[in-house]
């Protein structure tokens, strides 16, 4: 099972990705953000995420869930799928902002190795949504397009199945599932019976990440350290990822033996400090989130092995 760790897109983050961790890794970026940066930083920031994917895999996500979300709440169409404190203006209807995708895709195609359909069936109908999907393939090649499922689709489960059946060379992806009605088992059952590849968006929920053999999943979690002091850790005797606040450390004995003998070590000969005084040096904070990368990579790795112990191994 891969991670792909989203929300690499700012040059803040990658510096941090690649200048202290020394393991490839999946990366997930978005167009939504790229998309307002000029030409010269976003070839800096696509030139960081290849250099630093190696033979990893990289993704480019459509923006979807963001463009619809701001869309909505800047029309008065609903509630927020979240609450969203710093929304951009959208000043652009879902066919200027896919026809700027295509734009993107056509300098840019060659970076990644999955692009995610622009999937707002929400707000245009999934007739919409399916003639640009076929836009996208003509553009990029179908192996290289993700269909995104959603229990809006009309006749949804019927239509995943013919999914599975055209569009088998992809990867699937499974969205909203956090806002429930989704019968995944219903969606594993289909997709393995046709040997495709699973994608879940979001997907951050570890009791699904035992239960279904996922191909892929995204998390943005990795970059909560600095922004709210929280630090994940691999907990080998339960086999999960545990978080424990910086706040926390010292009265948490097993978690500051995992941080100051494993991950920090790494970080305390680069800055020359004591792992104490890390924990209460704001300037250097943002190693909390290089921590959490190096537990993320060291989940995945062992979920994978899990996974394949059970038969189920994927390129």
């Amino acid at each position: 099972m891969k991670i792909f760790l989203s929300s690499a897109e700012s040059t803040q983050n990658l510096y941090k990705v690649i200048n202290e961790v020394q393991k490839d890794m999946n990366l997930l970026v978005s167009f939504f953000y790229l998309r307002k940066k000029g030409s010269a930083q976003v070839k800096k920031v696509l030139d960081l995420v290849l250099k630093k994917s190696g033979g990893s895999k990289i993704m480019l996500d459509s923006g979807a869930f963001t463009f619809l979300n701001e869309y909505k709440t800047a029309r008065g169409l609903g509630g927020s799928w979240f609450q969203n404190k710093k929304l951009h203006k959208i000043d652009c209807t879902p066919q200027e902002y896919f026809e700027d995708y295509l734009r993107f895709l056509k300098k840019y195609a060659h970076y990644f190795d999955y692009i995610v359909e622009l999937d707002v069936d929400f707000i245009t109908g999934y007739r919409w949504v399916k003639e640009r999907r076929k836009e996208l393939i003509d553009l990029v090649g179908v192996e290289k397009v993700v269909p995104v499922f959603h229990p809006t689709i009309p006749n949804c489960y019927e239509e995943w199945e013919l999914w599975c059946k055209k569009y088998s060379s992809s990867v699937l992806g499974i969205g909203g599932i956090a806002e429930g009605g989704i019968n995944v088992d219903k969606l594993f059952l289909i997709a393995l019976k046709n040997n495709v590849k699973v994608h879940g968006f979001a997907m951050t929920k570890q009791a699904f990440m035992f239960k279904y053999p996922w191909f892929s999943v995204d998390s943005s979690s990795w970059n909560t350290g600095q922004r709210f002091g929280q630090l994940f850790y691999f907990d080998v005797r339960n086999s999960k990822l545990s978080i424990c606040r910086t706040s926390q450390l010292k009265e948490n004995l097993e978690a500051f033996n995992y941080f100051s003998k494993t991950i920090f070590s790494k970080i305390v000969q680069y800055f020359k400090f004591s792992f104490r005084e890390i924990l209460s040096h704001n300037t250097y904070s943002y190693c909390f989130d290089i921590c959490n990368i190096y537990a993320f990579l060291q989940y995945e790795k062992h979920i994978t092995s899990l996974w394949e112990a059970k038969g189920i191994k994927y390129d």
